[in-house]
């Protein structure tokens, strides 16, 4: 788990400076958020062995990861997005992941809440876990809701995460959860 916290830290970290990196015009509320429900085609990545439709008019953009983020549109300074990441694991199942994560998120977030926990089903029938949470790093404010999903051999976790702001955050929890539904593993 000692791996664990590494990519924890990196990725917490890159997800809220590309949340919060823009130069483009800023809605004037929470209410100026308007989300479509409709997803773009589907995405392979062959490197990761997975496939997912991303939300319709989000950008695939490389951030210097493994696997390229989906990236939304840019509204109050914050850029809503979606990152995988995926480590290697042994006798781990998506609950116990998620078990040990957040005490973790708590060692490079302050003020964090979980929202909502709950078990996660894709539309292909992959079984994995789902969180939500709010917290702040450093003076952002964040909500992310990250599910987790063991591979077929069940030795490698798969953790997406879903990033927007705080403030009218909510607003892309079904958007989220209709793209991460597609989610499914590339059959050789």
């Amino acid at each position: 788990m000692k791996k664990t916290m590494y990519f924890l830290a990196v990725f917490v970290s890159i997800v809220t400076f590309y949340g919060c990196a823009s130069n483009a015009k800023a809605a004037t509320n929470a209410n100026d958020i308007t989300v479509s429900q409709n997803l773009d085609e589907r995405h392979f990545e062959t490197n990761g062995a997975y496939s997912i439709c991303p939300p319709k008019s989000w950008q695939l953009m490389e951030i210097g990861l493994k696997y390229p983020a989906i990236m939304g549109e840019t509204k109050n300074s914050f850029t809503p997005n979606i990152n995988f990441v995926n480590e290697t694991v042994s006798g781990v199942s998506a609950t116990d992941y998620i078990d040990a994560v957040i005490p973790m998120l708590e060692t490079v977030m302050a003020e964090v809440e979980l929202i909502h926990r709950a078990s996660f089903t894709t539309n292909s029938n992959i079984r994995g876990e789902c969180i939500i949470i709010q917290a702040r790093l450093n003076e952002i404010k964040v909500r992310q809701t990250m599910y987790a999903f063991l591979n077929d051999s069940k030795q490698v976790i798969y953790t997406i995460t879903c990033s927007a702001p705080l403030d009218g955050g909510e607003v892309y929890d079904a958007i989220f959860e209709e793209s991460i539904k597609t989610f499914d593993w590339i059959q050789d």
